[in-house]
């Protein structure tokens, strides 16, 4: 998908949000641009959320690493950023979180969520959240190797629940599965 109006790479798995009359996107390569439109049609390059890429992912993936699917979200009364970085095909992978001020911020990296390597059963990519109706939280997250998986989150540090340690494997299938969502319902969960 390219956003018209928008200047540098196309965005590419957009996560939009509508925050004070206003939509924003962030764009998924590089340090994350973030991109703002008035009526979601024409869009403008407001900031990159990283000028280069953190130590943290630099570190545990090397300079090769890319950073995919960031998302806007809401978790307890802070607005998050969720990120995955890995390099294309490895199981190597991590999930991060910024705090965001606003959509255009300014930021604060809270460095890793959780991450996987070889051999674990989940890739920590695609990272997407579920507020239940009781104000639980869930960080969804997987693609391919043994399909999607969920953790529990802490609403008040958007981090994993350390009280709450299960990981529950949602779905598995023969193809790849990936960009995981849960939408409720009524009754139902639908994932």
């Amino acid at each position: 998908l390219s956003l018209s109006g928008a200047t540098g790479a196309p965005t590419s798995c957009p996560e939009i949000i509508e925050y004070k009359g206003a939509y924003y996107s962030i764009n998924m390569t590089a340090g994350m641009m973030v991109k703002r439109s008035p009526n979601l049609k024409t869009w403008q390059n407001c900031n990159w959320v990283f000028d280069t890429l953190p130590s943290h992912i630099t570190e545990k993936l090397g300079n090769s690493a890319s950073i995919w699917a960031p998302g806007f979200y809401t978790v307890g009364d802070k607005l998050c950023i969720y990120y995955c970085a890995s390099t294309l095909g490895s199981q190597n992978s991590l999930i991060g979180l910024v705090y965001a001020d606003s959509p255009t911020g300014p930021y604060t990296d809270m460095g890793i969520v959780i991450e996987s390597k070889a051999g674990d059963p989940y890739n920590c990519i695609d990272p997407n959240i579920f507020v239940d109706d009781n104000g639980k939280t869930y960080l969804i997250f997987g693609s391919y190797w043994d399909g999607i998986f969920m953790r529990s989150i802490d609403p008040s540090t958007g981090l994993l629940n350390e009280k709450e340690t299960t990981l529950w494997h949602l779905a598995k299938g023969s193809g790849g599965l990936e960009a995981p969502y849960i939408v409720k319902r009524g009754d139902y969960v639908v994932v």
